[in-house]
């Protein structure tokens, strides 16, 4: 799976202790969403973004890093240009506070 990953999980040594497994791609721009930097970071609607492509097999393992379960963040499909899709992860800014 490639999800789009932004701040702590841009940083190598985090990633692989949560995701083995992860390999680094491209560097890209998620556009329509933008970081809102909180206790926890997360995406808000308008503008862009920069990040990384991380591919994975280990979607519980970043699931549970990201508090899916708790409702912290969900995961959604965004579209991409060449007409595919990434997973980025997603939370309530008031939550995340």
């Amino acid at each position: 799976m490639d999800v789009f990953v932004y701040e702590t999980l841009l940083d190598p040594h985090q990633t692989l202790r949560i995701v083995p497994d992860a390999e680094f791609g491209a560097n890209a721009t998620l556009f329509g969403l933008h970081a809102v930097k909180k206790q926890y970071s997360t995406l808000a609607p308008g503008g862009s973004v920069e990040g990384q492509l991380l591919s994975t097999e280990q979607v519980d393992a970043l699931d549970n890093y990201e508090g899916v379960d708790e409702g912290l963040y969900v995961r959604v499909s965004v579209p991409t240009t060449d007409g595919e899709t990434v997973e980025v992860y997603v939370g309530d800014p008031e939550r995340l506070d």
